[in-house]
């Protein structure tokens, strides 16, 4: 098992993470197979606004221990 940090969006269920914002996966996991369990719809993580420890990354890219997942805002406030 390894455990991925969420910075979660507006869409995410937290209670699918631990009290500290971490998800336990099992190895070999992908970006694409976290976007599933967190139940993302698919038009949001098709555009790509998301990062990987704050750098882009494909949906084939496979999840480490530790990682820092987050969601990009494409509208901010200001």
């Amino acid at each position: 098992m390894i455990k991925v940090r969420v910075f979660p969006g507006p869409f995410i269920d937290i209670e699918l993470l631990d009290e500290d914002g971490f998800i336990f996966l099992s190895e070999g996991s992908t970006i694409r197979d976290l976007l599933k369990i967190l139940r993302i719809p698919k038009i949001i993580y098709s555009i790509g606004l998301y990062t990987l420890n704050y750098n882009k990354a494909s949906l084939k890219t496979v999840l480490e221990n530790e990682d820092e997942f987050s969601f990009i805002s494409p509208i901010s406030g200001g």
